[in-house]
């Protein structure tokens, strides 16, 4: 279905995960509700923000598709590039994230598969780093990011409305202050998927929505009675 391209900052040594085990309420505004989580063996935490949408699924589906929109939602993304595209939808992005200055910009290559089920209307976007310099050789003034897990999670909640949770964790790589991490987890999915808002009411999106495989596939599954008008 979507193949997203993107990623983002956040932390940890173990994949990134929507469930319910641990997670503390750190931030609630706007219907948007961040949590946070300790990592086994990090001091910075695992970030998980959760929001309604109010756009169809595939007119999210279409944003993630597009790989450069990713610098217009993820939050403190600065490029991202599609590098290599594999079997299906799956491929290999690049993703350039700013931190407060003076730090380095981090970079990170990317391996994105994506999960589809139009009967329950759930799509699983997986995000995980990995270092290869025969793909991309990190820049000079770059520093790659050692470790990287993300998710996006698109629930279909009714014709009109998208449930969205973004999940994330990573070794930035390089000496970062804890407390500037931390303060950066919790921000990151607030405004990311308050930039998701934004970009979902622009006809460019909707327009590409409406024209999309999905579209046909979830209205059939309407239809069927498996999801809710």
């Amino acid at each position: 279905m979507l193949r997203l391209a993107i990623v983002l900052m956040v932390i940890g040594h173990t994949p990134a995960s929507a469930d319910d085990v641990g997670w503390k309420l750190v931030k609630e505004r706007d219907a948007i509700r961040v949590y946070t989580r300790d990592v086994p063996g990090s001091a910075i935490d695992e970030f998980k923000g959760v929001g309604i949408v109010n756009a169809r699924l595939e007119v999210l589906a279409a944003i993630l598709r597009d790989v450069e929109a990713a610098e217009d939602w993820m939050a403190d993304t600065v490029h991202a590039e599609k590098i290599k595209q594999l079997e299906g939808e799956d491929m290999i992005v690049l993703n350039i994230t700013k931190l407060p200055w003076p730090l380095k910009r981090r970079e990170s290559l990317v391996h994105i598969v994506v999960s589809m089920d139009y009967r329950r209307g759930y799509a699983l976007i997986d995000m995980r780093g990995f270092d290869d310099d025969q793909i991309r050789t990190v820049a000079q003034n770059h520093v790659r990011m050692k470790y990287v897990h993300a998710a996006v999670i698109l629930e279909y909640v009714d014709r009109e409305h998208t449930r969205v949770t973004y999940t994330a964790k990573l070794d930035p790589g390089g000496v970062i202050p804890i407390a500037v991490a931390n303060l950066v987890v919790v921000r990151i999915p607030f405004e990311s998927i308050s930039a998701l808002r934004r970009l979902a009411a622009q006809e460019k999106f909707i327009i590409a929505g409406r024209s999309s495989r999905d579209r046909v596939l979830i209205d059939e599954n309407v239809a069927l009675g498996y999801l809710k008008p």
